[in-house]
């Protein structure tokens, strides 16, 4: 009986390993004919970061590094930086200051520059380029600051305080009297030798009125004389104290940039009409440039 018994054991473990063969066959069969019809499984956010975590090089957190959260290190300075926070230096490129008009609003406030090398005279306010060699960063009372483009630094021009100018001035005024003459009430002969000096000397002429923009209604309506000079060339023409120039030529002074695009043209000039108001009345100034 016994015997019987082992047999049937035996029996039964022999069937079970068949049927799990025969079970793991068909199984690796079912899956060689129909792979291709299975859908992927999902993958696992959790094993991405994982894999991804294995994966990473030291070079892929440069860019945290370079961030410097902590200000652990100073960040370098390519050499197309520009630093803003440095102080400007004196241009030396052929630029002259001729003269500003300053506005309360910065954005407003005007210079002429002349460029020596080819003698043309640029209006600008902050942010305007100067024939890509420039670019305005700030208008102040006597200087200007910009960017030059081509060092990639920041740089200045200003109008120099030379006494020795302000002695040229009063020397120039007194033999500037032949060549001013006044034919009638507000018609005047200018002698153009005398206007191209007062030009090429512009620096100092500038320094012997102030000149305010005039605004009514929030619009400039021209630009009001003040601190004239006795004797000085705006006095020689027959300009008051606190005369307003409303118009050159018949042309409106609305901007600034307008007035200072007049005085450029100015030495080419044959004839100059000044409209003015001078104590709430309009006077028209001639000057026939000879």
């Amino acid at each position: 009986m016994s015997r019987i018994a082992q047999g049937e054991n035996i029996y039964r473990v022999s069937f079970a390993l068949c049927f799990l063969l025969s079970s793991w066959f068909i199984a690796d069969i079912f899956a060689l004919l129909f792979e291709k019809y299975l859908p992927s499984p999902p993958v696992s956010p959790l094993s991405m970061r994982s894999r991804s975590a294995i994966m990473a090089f030291p070079s892929d957190y440069d860019v945290i590094g370079n961030r410097n959260l902590f200000s652990s290190k100073v960040p370098k300075k390519t050499s197309n930086d520009i630093d803003m926070e440095a102080e400007p230096t004196l241009s030396t490129l052929p630029l002259q200051l001729i003269g500003t008009v300053i506005f309360n609003d910065p954005t407003r406030s005007l210079a002429a520059i002349q460029d020596k090398g080819d003698s043309k005279m640029f209006p600008v306010r902050m942010g305007d380029e100067i024939e890509g060699k420039v670019q305005i960063l700030r208008v102040e009372a006597r200087k200007v600051i910009f960017i030059n483009t081509q060092s990639r630094r920041k740089e200045f021009i200003e109008i120099p305080e030379d006494p020795a100018m302000k002695i040229t001035k009063n020397v120039r005024s007194t033999k500037a009297a032949g060549n001013i003459t006044q034919v009638e009430e507000n018609k005047f002969v200018v002698k153009r030798a005398e206007l191209d000096a007062q030009m090429a000397n512009f620096n100092t002429l500038i320094t012997q009125a102030r000149a305010v923009p005039e605004m009514v209604g929030g619009q400039m309506v021209g630009f009001r004389l003040m601190q004239i000079q006795p004797g000085s060339f705006y006095s020689k023409i027959g300009l008051k104290e606190q005369d307003v120039i409303n118009s050159v030529n018949g042309e409106k002074i609305t901007d600034a940039a307008k007035a200072l695009s007049v005085l450029q043209e100015l030495k080419h000039m044959n004839s100059l009409d000044l409209g003015t108001t001078r104590d709430g009345k309009e006077v028209n100034l001639n000057y026939d440039i000879q």
